[in-house]
């Protein structure tokens, strides 16, 4: 039971990584009527023209989408690390030492990662309410934009990662507890 859950756990976190990274990568806000002109957190297509983030003078822009990617790309990094934990867990003892340490450095990955996780969505969707990009004094929902497929999939991997992989990494370490008690025991009653 206890290597089936951590098996499940490698499935959602790879679930999780690639979300997270085609989300990175992908359109922030798209406009309604032209779908070839979108803002990532990397650059601004409008009207045929390709702008990088780099080269935008507005520094509220630049800065905000700097930011968004700087934090979905720890996050990832996170996420990388978590599946270490797990790939470790599996080839360990579930009674091992070391098996404690993946799991509590599993838990502090996985809580980084949230974290992290939660600020590049909230950045995503900022953009879409935001108001004051730049003097511009009108929002982006406002303009003929709606969310773009990128936002999507950040919200999505968060939620997927907060529901499942926090529901089995509990799981996991309940399972362990379980088979730490049962061993125990019959360490007790052996006389051990």
């Amino acid at each position: 039971m206890y290597k089936l859950l951590i098996l499940l756990n490698i499935f959602f976190i790879i679930t999780v990584l690639v979300l997270t990274a085609v989300g990175v990568s992908g359109k922030i806000l798209t406009q309604k009527a032209d779908s070839d002109n979108y803002l990532s957190f990397w650059t601004i297509h409008y009207g045929g023209y390709h702008v990088s983030i780099n080269d935008q003078p507005c520094g509220t822009l630049k800065h905000r989408m700097r930011g968004g990617a700087a934090t979905a790309i720890i996050a990832i990094i996170f996420q990388f690390f978590m599946l270490c934990m797990c790939v470790g867990q599996l080839s360990a003892s579930v009674l091992s030492p070391i098996n404690i340490v993946y799991s509590y450095c599993f838990k502090l990955f996985n809580s980084l990662s949230l974290t992290f996780g939660l600020v590049a969505w909230a950045i995503a969707i900022a953009a879409y309410h935001q108001s004051n990009w730049c003097g511009a004094g009108v929002a982006a929902k406002d303009d003929g934009y709606k969310i773009g497929y990128g936002a999507a999939l950040l919200v999505s991997a968060w939620c997927i990662q907060m529901v499942f992989v926090h529901l089995i990494g509990t799981a996991t370490a309940s399972s362990y507890a379980v088979v730490a008690r049962a061993a125990a025991a019959v360490s007790t009653a052996v006389g051990g």
